[in-house]
């Protein structure tokens, strides 16, 4: 095999590697943050509830 043929298939795989290195990381990262997301939102949902609907009726349901 040539050296293009070899350093073809050389920067092939190092072009796989880092691409798939940052999509793992991406997936990894999009998870902690809709996570995150998620928590803010059920904070403030919960405090919403809270004041717009008196103890009581929450209690009774």
């Amino acid at each position: 095999m040539r050296i293009k043929g070899k350093l073809f298939i050389f920067m092939l795989a190092l072009f796989l590697f880092f691409s798939l290195s940052v999509w793992f990381y991406t997936e990894i990262l999009f998870d902690k943050v809709n996570e995150k997301w998620a928590e803010r939102f059920i904070k403030k949902q919960i405090i919403f509830d809270k004041k717009s609907h008196p103890s009581s009726s929450i209690a009774r349901a």
